[in-house]
């Protein structure tokens, strides 16, 4: 029997598209921001800017049914103020693992589209990050041979730029394991537009094949890596809930010496997070904000209030953190929702 079709070359990666959350369904942090310099939007994209701001929104914006199927997501840049002193406007994602581009040339694809008239990129970003640690090598920026700077106009349009990353022979990386590929668009720095964007797509090669979709949990999986929290999917941190708390331990009448609780991180991530964020059911946020059970009965935290203590995490690692609740309060268990960060 003679097979049909081909057998897709060797890949050392599971997935051919290097970008994480390229489709921007996944939204841990929520879906409408206001940017400032080195923040996290939608998950694992990230901005740069300087200057005075304007009025500039980025939000998750929902596709209509038969706009760009099977897309049901963009990334929408909406600046209806102009910025002043601006030098630099950027969205773009870290990719980890700059060894793995080297020597090698770079396909860039993305769907795109602006609101009204056009919308001249200036330019689409590559560049190598050697890491941190040590005496590692500077940052540089590796360009595009060709589609490096698109126009994007009022039609959805795949728009496709080739790049070369040369051999890092010869330079060196940190010591902290964290080497990237930064891939992003840099938006104009005056003036006002409104561009949406998916289909985001980094692949190694030369030639820009569909865009790869992957299931949404496998999608969620990779962006914990990088960011977990203990919320909801579609739950903002912050939000005054006691869904999805987490046990931070139990408390002894004295307030002293109480059990530690060991709160899990739902997949291990890239490395021991620099930041843990704490609050409590009130949506109150302080390193030292629970949630009282009450009595000893963990179903008593629907009707539990809030109240401080203070313990903070420790023993974080890439699995996860302890925490033990300290202050005066009856016999109860105690709860915390959280959001971990290990980001590039």
């Amino acid at each position: 029997m003679a097979l049909i079709g081909t057998i897709n070359a060797p890949n050392d990666f599971a997935f051919k598209n290097r970008i994480m959350n390229g489709a921007f369904a996944i939204s841990q942090r929520g879906t409408s921001f206001t940017p400032t310099d080195l923040a996290y939007g939608l998950d694992r994209w990230h901005f740069r800017l300087d200057g005075t701001p304007g009025t500039l929104a980025v939000t998750q914006a929902a596709l209509a049914a038969a706009e760009l199927p099977p897309f049901s997501y963009a990334m929408r840049f909406n600046q209806s103020v102009t910025a002043s002193g601006r030098t630099y406007l950027r969205v773009g994602q870290h990719i980890e693992g700059l060894e793995a581009f080297s020597g090698q040339q770079v396909v860039v694809s993305f769907y795109a589209k602006c609101a009204s008239g056009t919308v001249a990129i200036p330019t689409l970003r590559l560049d190598r990050y050697f890491g941190t640690g040590g005496s590692p090598s500077q940052a540089d920026n590796m360009g595009f041979s060709s589609g490096g700077s698109p126009t994007i106009t009022t039609t959805w349009t795949r728009y496709t730029a080739i790049g070369n990353v040369t051999s890092t022979s010869g330079k060196t990386y940190g010591t902290n394991n964290n080497s990237s590929l930064l891939v992003g668009i840099d938006f104009p720095t005056s003036g006002t537009f409104d561009v949406y964007v998916t289909g985001f797509q980094v692949e190694i090669g030369s030639v820009a094949t569909p865009f790869e979709f992957r299931p949404y949990g496998t999608e969620l999986t990779l962006c914990q890596r990088y960011y977990s929290k203990s919320y909801n999917h579609d739950v903002v941190p912050g939000t005054a809930t006691q869904v999805g708390m987490e046990v931070c331990g139990f408390q002894g009448a004295s307030g002293l010496g109480g059990a530690y609780g060991n709160v899990k991180f739902p997949v291990k991530m890239r490395t021991t997070p620099g930041t843990i964020n704490i609050w409590d059911g009130a949506g109150t946020t302080n390193t030292h904000s629970y949630t009282y059970g009450g009595a000893g009965s963990a179903q008593a935290i629907a009707n539990g209030g809030s109240w401080w203590g203070s313990g903070t995490p420790f023993n974080t690692s890439h699995s996860g953190f302890f925490m033990r609740p300290t202050g005066s309060q009856p016999s109860a268990w105690n709860y915390v929702h959280y959001t971990a960060d290990a980001e590039l």
